[in-house]
């Protein structure tokens, strides 16, 4: 059984599902309501058309995320007053601008949230989602839709500046009631009396036309005006872009000169240290070369010591009979 008061409830609900699951539950709950004789709630149950993907995620960013959303609606709102505001000269086109700047801001908030809540396997269409985030802050019934969650499809078009001037009430705000004919059963001023009416009719007419190029040509200078701040806003961005290009560029500059000053003093000091290393190598050649003569000599000296101790222990042993020399007399 479903009660009356939960059909909203449960409508809700679907639109809360994934797609693949809304068709099934959608023809149950259909059924259970044929079933308990309310034939009104089920045929309009049966109708709920299932939502895309792009227009799932939106309705789940409504249930998970509602206070962007509301930030994004309250900013809409504020865009559309501020454009009416500067259509009627009341307020500057920087104006428009900044309030339109808000809600690109706030598009971004509940973009960024969406990327976030959704897993890694759910539908991402960040361009739908911000077309029709776009339409939705500048249209009531859209907004109505996103706020409750129950998108069915996405916008396909943005929704701009241009879309806002020509989305404006294209009716005259004050136009003269053309006033209706006259009936006093008088015959005889029945042509006076149209003559009179037909005459208050095309001033009216005029009025009116006059009223709607006067709108028409505030449109076009207010979107002159949004057109060109536009502009010098883009070409300041531009300018600071560029500016802040440079500035990195130079930075980089400077810091592969660094770098290039750096590796070139690295490779100086390689080089000085290969070249005191050759030197050390060929001392210690010239070292070891000395050291292999010395050794030489030494061994030399050292047979000739051993060759005169010999010969000094063969004098020694010769023997002591045999006769000496007589010295000379008078010695």
């Amino acid at each position: 059984m479903v009660d009356a008061h939960d059909v909203e409830t449960v409508v809700d609900s679907l639109y809360a599902l994934a797609p693949n699951e809304f068709v099934g539950h959608r023809n149950e709950l259909a059924k259970a309501l044929r079933s308990d004789k309310r034939r009104d709630d089920a045929a309009r149950v049966a109708k709920l058309v299932k939502p895309t993907a792009a227009a799932w995620a939106l309705n789940q960013i409504a249930r998970r995320r509602p206070d962007l959303v509301d930030a994004l609606l309250t900013k809409g709102i504020q865009l559309r007053r501020v454009q009416d505001r500067v259509l009627v000269g009341q307020a500057e086109a920087a104006l428009l601008l900044s309030a339109a700047e808000e809600r690109r801001r706030a598009i971004r908030d509940v973009v960024g949230a969406m990327s976030e809540a959704l897993d890694a396997g759910e539908a991402r269409r960040p361009d739908e989602w911000v077309r029709t985030l776009e339409a939705a802050s500048v249209d009531d019934r859209l907004g109505e839709l996103l706020r409750i969650g129950r998108f069915t499809t996405v916008v396909l078009e943005g929704v701009g500046f241009d879309g806002l001037l020509a989305g404006s009430d294209p009716r005259p705000r004050h136009l003269s009631a053309v006033p209706p004919l006259p009936d006093n059963g008088d015959d005889g001023n029945e042509t006076s009396q149209v003559e009179s009416a037909q005459t208050q009719a095309t001033a009216a007419t005029a009025e009116a036309a006059r009223a709607e190029a006067a709108r028409a040509d505030a449109a076009r200078e207010a979107a002159t005006r949004v057109a060109a701040a536009d502009h010098a806003l883009r070409v300041e961005q531009a300018e600071h872009v560029e500016a802040e290009a440079t500035a990195r560029d130079a930075a980089a500059r400077r810091t592969y000169e660094q770098t290039v000053t750096a590796s070139r003093q690295l490779e100086q000091g390689i080089a000085d240290a290969e070249e005191a290393l050759a030197n050390r190598r060929r001392d210690l050649e010239s070292m070891r070369l000395r050291q292999a003569m010395e050794e030489h000599l030494l061994g030399e000296a050292v047979a000739a010591l051993e060759a005169a101790k010999a010969e000094r222990h063969a004098a020694e042993a010769v023997s002591p009979s045999s006769p000496r020399p007589t010295p000379p007399s008078g010695c």
